[in-house]
């Protein structure tokens, strides 16, 4: 399958205080970031949206592919994503586990939709504390889990 770079460029992804996700691609594509049934979407949108933070910036590829006729007239559009700055470390203190996350991208809150959200609600359920860190160069979650050791009520003994 041969492909055709139609147009590369800039792009920045923005949240509007009404938690719409507006796309941008250079100066002149405006696009919503819509989430439906079948998954999310782009439709064409207007430049009138008011923007309350950004979301990511980067590098924007349109391309067409040439040779398959299921892909004829539909150019696709690929996002460079920020790289992770670290990994995740651990780290193993008396009776407790910690883990790092940190990564180059922008804190963005649980939103009010069913399908989304839900990896807060498990590291909450599923740790003693969680702490998020939003920054201006990125994202550190810090998750603790004190490890409870159970001392028996009665003495163990060796034998019958």
């Amino acid at each position: 399958m041969t492909a055709t770079l139609q147009r590369r460029g800039k792009y920045t992804l923005f949240q509007t205080p009404r938690q719409n996700r507006i796309l941008v691609l250079g100066d002149d594509m405006w696009f919503a970031w819509v989430g439906g049934q079948q998954g999310e979407i782009l439709v064409r949108s207007d430049q009138d949206h008011e923007r309350e933070h950004t979301i990511q910036e980067g590098e924007f590829y349109l391309v067409d592919f040439n040779d398959d006729p299921s892909f004829t007239d539909m150019p696709h559009l690929f996002l460079e994503l920020p790289a992770f700055q670290q990994g995740p470390t651990s780290a193993f203190v008396d009776d407790t586990v910690r883990v790092v996350v940190e990564d180059s991208g922008t804190w963005l809150p649980p939103a009010a939709r069913p399908d989304r959200g839900r990896g807060l609600q498990l590291m909450r359920a599923l740790m003693s504390s969680v702490e998020v860190e939003p920054g201006p160069h990125g994202t550190r979650v810090t998750m603790e889990k004190r490890l409870l050791v159970e001392e028996p009520d009665t003495p163990v003994t060796a034998g019958r």
